[in-house]
């Protein structure tokens, strides 16, 4: 188990430093949402065991060439003396020789196990109860309907982005700014504040965009990449990015 976690780190690592030089040598030339979909793709990485597969198809086509080189390799006759003319006796095989590797113990396999599943667990634990907590809030300060106006404005933002799921908007005085939430029954929370048409207009906007693009799907994946990879420092730095990219590409 240790060894998978720290094989997915590092293909995942590998990704993440590939998408920061990608975006610091095409900044001026790649848009927001080309960078935040090439975060996006890290998550492959981060969340599926791509690199162990590479890994065992490369070992696997090492094999299969040495076995292939061992048939090809022609059967020398013998000779009186059991050696070959100008043969070394006391020369050592090259396959003999061999690198040490570094090997986990069961006993120190399952501690590395556990003390990463207990980490773990307490990042989500910490995430679920503020998200928890930020509900409860909202619940007691109390969601409004939106006037007639703001509903109008919504509709026709949704269907200027052709978002054809059910959304909702409300208003609550307990949020400092608009934010979209919720996964299967998402809505829109606007803060209880008079806002100019032009403004609401690109906040709504804004705002379905997360909806559409997918993006409160990608932060929880990305919450649950960041728990599971907990001991990569590069790993909440692709997070704050994936973050910063997903807020820059909603406003292009």
């Amino acid at each position: 188990m240790t060894e998978l976690l720290f094989l997915m780190g590092m293909s995942g690592s590998a990704a993440i430093l590939l998408c920061f030089l990608l975006c610091r040598l095409t900044e001026k030339r790649l848009s927001a949402r080309q960078q935040y979909a090439a975060m996006k793709f890290v998550l492959v990485f981060l969340l599926l065991p791509i690199g162990p597969c590479l890994n065992f198809l490369l070992e696997l086509l090492q094999e299969t060439t040495q076995i292939s080189s061992s048939e090809m390799t022609p059967v020398l006759p013998a000779t009186s003396g059991g050696w070959l003319p100008g043969a070394v006796p006391d020369a050592v095989p090259t396959d003999a020789v061999s690198l040490p590797q570094l090997t986990i113990s069961p006993s120190g396999d399952q501690i590395c196990t556990a003390l990463w599943g207990l980490c773990a667990a307490a990042i989500l634990f910490y995430k679920f109860l503020r998200f928890a907590r930020s509900k409860r809030c909202l619940r007691q300060a109390g969601l409004i309907e939106a006037s007639p106006d703001t509903q109008l404005i919504f509709r026709t933002c949704q269907q200027k982005l052709h978002i054809h799921r059910s959304v909702r908007i409300r208003l609550s005085s307990a949020v400092p700014a608009p934010f979209a939430t919720g996964l299967l029954k998402p809505v829109v929370i606007l803060p209880i504040r008079d806002f100019s048409e032009r403004d609401l207009r690109c906040i709504l906007l804004h705002e379905l965009t997360h909806i559409k693009s997918g993006d409160l799907l990608i932060r929880w994946f990305s919450m649950f990449a960041t728990a599971v990879h907990w001991w990569n420092p590069l790993v909440w730095l692709w997070n704050r990015k994936l973050v910063e990219l997903s807020e820059a590409s909603c406003d292009e």
